[in-house]
């Protein structure tokens, strides 16, 4: 999940996860949580888990824009280690500054991703990273990526909805574009276990059967681990 900034939505979070209704009872740290909220506002990136999580790492970007909450986001990327039936998996998940103008901010922020991954998540457990990387899907920015992380296999988006932000279904879109900025991938070296089988489609949660809950829609993924 992207865009838990304040702390009242981190508090609603939790306080949620702990209903007995949920099926999702374990949250890792919002990356960036600050110690006051007076001058700062957390990175906003986090995990709701169905497993439970047994480790957690976060890094804080060295530079950010002022397009990222007029400065005060400290975004970076989170990991976690899930315990699923005695399987273990990493999962890591990031929300990049936005706009094409900055771009080369974007560059130093992919760098840094993956020095974090190497350096941190070094068991040859599944991985699995995602995350709103404000990139344009198809653009050559986003060929960028795979120069700057090699390891990164994109499962590509094969459902019903074209765009993750799209202006002409969602009305909280602040544009009148449509793209996909939200990705996910699997990790490709000698070190960690790839799907047999990954498939993802763009998914539009709604309340109440119209009401979108996001101007971004959700990316969800299906991994096969034999």
């Amino acid at each position: 999940m992207q865009e838990c900034f304040f702390e009242i939505y981190y508090e609603d979070m939790v306080k949620n996860s702990m209903l007995l209704t949920s099926s999702y009872k374990y949250h890792s740290n919002i990356v960036g949580y600050p110690s006051s909220f007076l001058f700062k506002d957390s990175g906003g990136a986090v995990f709701i888990s169905k497993w439970p999580i047994v480790n957690q790492w976060e890094h804080v970007f060295t530079n950010n824009t002022f397009d990222d909450g007029l400065g005060r986001q400290q975004k970076g990327i989170i990991a976690i280690e899930i315990n699923k039936n005695g399987q273990h998996y990493y999962m890591a998940t990031t929300h990049t500054s936005p706009y094409e103008k900055h771009a080369d901010i974007r560059k130093t922020q992919l760098s840094e991703i993956r020095t974090f991954i190497k350096n941190n998540l070094t068991a040859d457990y599944p991985l699995i990273f995602m995350g709103d990387l404000n990139i344009i899907s198809g653009s050559s920015e986003e060929d960028s990526i795979y120069s700057i992380i090699p390891e990164l296999m994109r499962v590509v988006d094969n459902g019903y909805y074209q765009y993750s932000w799209d202006a002409q279904l969602n009305e909280m879109v602040d544009d009148n574009e449509q793209n996909t900025l939200d990705y996910i991938f699997f990790w490709n070296d000698k070190v960690h276990k790839i799907p047999s089988q990954a498939s993802a489609q763009i998914v539009r949660p709604v309340e109440n059967g119209n009401i979108d809950l996001s101007d971004h829609f959700a990316v969800q993924g299906v991994f096969d681990f034999e």
